[in-house]
This record gives C-alpha cells, sequence and structure tokens, in this order.
C-alpha cells in the first residue's frame, strides 16, 4: 500500500483524504493542531507545523511516504516541494516557484511591471513607506491566503486605521497595495503534462458585495466570458504565466479581474484551490482533476483524460458553487440555508457547533453545487 503525507487537516484537505482513501493510499497526516476533518481519516498524524521544513522532513522519512501533498494551502506547497525534492519524491514544481507564488509581492516583482496583466503596486511596513499611488487601493498581507486582512483603501487615513491590523496576517510583517481594478472576477484552473495544458476551465467568481477583499459567494461554470474575445485574453494571459514560472506539470489556479475586457492576475498557486472548484468541474465535465493529481504524482495511468472531450466544454448549461456562510462566533443552524436542488451538499459543522473564525469576517460553513436552468444574473 502506497503512502501520502498530506499536510493540513481542515475542510480543504478533506477532498484530497477521500480521494486518498478511495485510491488505496496509507494516509499520514500533519498539521499544528489536531483538529479538523481529516484527523480522523488519517492512518496515523503528527502535530508539525506544516511550515517547518525539517519537522515535515521527519515525519515523511520516519513514515517511509511515498508522496506528500496537499490542496488548497499556500503554506503547505514550498513545505512540500522543498521536502519531496529532497527525498527523492515526485513533486510538480520546485521549492522556489511555490514560495514566489505564495508571497503576493515577490510574484508581482518577477511577473516584471511590463508584464500585460500585471497591476502596479507597492510593499509597505509602515503609512511612512507609502509612495503616493492613486486611491483606491487594495491592501492585503504579502504572504496570506483566503482573503484574511484584505481591506480596499479610498483614503489615506484607510492606509492609518488598516494598516497596522493587515500586517499581523504577515509572516514577513509587509502589506502590499495594489491598484484597485473594477470589473468581474473569473477562476481558472488548469492542469498541464509535460509543458502542454490538458484541461482548463474558467468560471465565474462571485464575492459578498458587502465586504472588502473578494470574499468568495458563488462560482459558476462555464464563464460568461467563454466563446469570447476575453476568453481568447484569459487563455493568453494563462499561458505566458505558466511559461514565465516555467510550470509544465500539474494544477494551476489562477484568479483573474476582468476590468474594460482586459485580464489582470489578482492570484497564481500551483495547486487545487481551495473552493471546492475540482468537484464542480467533474460535475459540469466528468474530469476529476483532484483525483487526475494525485495520479499523476504516483505515476498511475491518467484515466480520465482518456475521457476527455475534445472540446473544453462540451456540456450544457451551467453548474453553480454556493457556499454557505455566517458570521464568526455564530451557532450553526443548517436551516438559514436554502437548498437549491442540490447536486451535491457538505456541511462543515453540525447544527449546535460554534463557527471558528478563519478569516475573521464571514465564515465558510458548507456549500452546495446544483445546475443553472437559464440565464445566469451577474448578481444571481
Amino acid at each position: 500500500m502506497a503512502r501520502i503525507l498530506i499536510l493540513g487537516v481542515g475542510h480543504a484537505q478533506l477532498d484530497l483524504f477521500n480521494v486518498c482513501k478511495i485510491l488505496g493510499f496509507e494516509i499520514i497526516a500533519c498539521s499544528n493542531v489536531e483538529e479538523g476533518p481529516g484527523v480522523a481519516l488519517a492512518d496515523s498524524f503528527s502535530r508539525i507545523d506544516i511550515c517547518d521544513i525539517v519537522g515535515v522532513r521527519a515525519v515523511a522519512e520516519n513514515n517511509s511516504v511515498d508522496l506528500t501533498y496537499s490542496v488548497g494551502s499556500d503554506f503547505a506547497m514550498p513545505t512540500i516541494c522543498s521536502v519531496s525534492r529532497m527525498l527523492g519524491l515526485p513533486h510538480f514544481v520546485s521549492h522556489g516557484i511555490a514560495k514566489l507564488c505564495r508571497v503576493k509581492s515577490s510574484l508581482r516583482k518577477f511577473l516584471g511591471k511590463d508584464f500585460r496583466g500585471n497591476i502596479d503596486y507597492q510593499v509597505l511596513k509602515s503609512v511612512e513607506d507609502y509612495r503616493g499611488s492613486p486611491f483606491p487601493l487594495i491592501m492585503k498581507p504579502v504572504d496570506s491566503q483566503g482573503q484574511r486582512g484584505v481591506k480596499a483603501v479610498r483614503r489615506i487615513d484607510d492606509l492609518h486605521k488598516y494598516l497596522e491590523s493587515t500586517k499581523t496576517f504577515s509572516r514577513k510583517g509587509e502589506v502590499i497595495i495594489e491598484r484597485a481594478m473594477f470589473g468581474s472576477e473569473v477562476s481558472v484552473n488548469t492542469y498541464s503534462i509535460s509543458n502542454k495544458i490538458v484541461a482548463c476551465y474558467i468560471s465565474d467568481r462571485l464575492s459578498w458585495p458587502q465586504f472588502d477583499g473578494g470574499l468568495v459567494r458563488k462560482h459558476v461554470i462555464p464563464s460568461k466570458f467563454v466563446g469570447t474575445k476575453v476568453e481568447d485574453k484569459i487563455i493568453d494571459l494563462v499561458n505566458r504565466i505558466l511559461a514565465r514560472l516555467g510550470i509544465s506539470d500539474g494544477p494551476c489556479y489562477f484568479q483573474i479581474m476582468i476590468s474594460a475586457g482586459e485580464p489582470y492576475v489578482i492570484e497564481v498557486s500551483p495547486r487545487l484551490d481551495g473552493c471546492h472548484l475540482w468537484r464542480l468541474i467533474d460535475l459540469y465535465s466528468s474530469i476529476n482533476i483532484l483525483e487526475l493529481s494525485v495520479e499523476h504524482l504516483s505515476g498511475g495511468h491518467l484515466r480520465y483524460l482518456d475521457r476527455k472531450n475534445s472540446s473544453l466544454y462540451s456540456a450544457e448549461g451551467r453548474y453553480c458553487l454556493e457556499f454557505f456562510c455566517d458570521y464568526p462566533g455564530s451557532v450553526m443552524d443548517r436551516d438559514k440555508f436554502v437548498l437549491t436542488n442540490p447536486l451535491f451538499v457538505q456541511w462543515y459543522y453540525e447544527n449546535g457547533e460554534k463557527i471558528l473564525p478563519k478569516n475573521g469576517v464571514f465564515e465558510k460553513c458548507g456549500y452546495q453545487v446544483y445546475f443553472v436552468d437559464g440565464a445566469v444574473d451577474e448578481e444571481f
């Protein structure tokens, strides 16, 4: 039986645990806390910070694992790539590229200010570092994830008001401010084999309008931009970024803003996203990119590609993944949420459990996937 070390045990990694169980892996798990649904599914657990390369390597060596992997975590990927390289285990990208994508300012700098689709930015440790970029701006921790600490900055007073609190989410103690982009957001999930994109799915990303930072509410596939000139521009941007980063194999996730008909990159991660988009894509196209990733890493036959239609968007209709969200500290009550003839439902909490703070603003409590009959309004 092959062994896999999974970094993280939360809901983002739960899908990976389930797939590995189906594929017959023995699962070793690690996290800095022994809390999360993955703990019960693991065959053994070690309490180790997933950013601790030395500690994770020791767990991998002591358990003679064949693979180490994670989904939905920018913090896990540099560790996975570093440990895999040191132990001669398969991995998709280098530690350097994984770390580059985790640190937003590093990615912006690497792409370069002349890279079409990049966004103007500054890195700040204090308000005194601000060099006068025109408002409005978006402020983020340089090395966090999940929209934690993201704030809209409309005037200099907002910098004074939010900078220190945003900085607390950064391990480097820095924030990045970027030119605010206005328009429609999309997510792009790609899968590459030997420098060729073999799967590419563009979905509309709809956020909660009452919160800063693009807290996601729904994903809808296929995007409204599929079949338009904007789709060609999105795919061109994705291809140029993959080539610039040298990502030749495995999954990659992009968050992109479409402003005045032009795509701008918000985020790039050489991993599967943390929003269960693999399930939305699977229900839509019957291509399971999560299982494909594990099979690819383990050297198995990539049977999902055998079924792949020549068209990336062969299915009819649209499919929606909708998150159920509530405020941190609230008590879970599933009856508060409306089910829409779902094809799939997953709850993160049982009724009566307290909703834990993750982004600290509006927390995911579960999600549903359903078929959309007819046109989809931007506001839904």
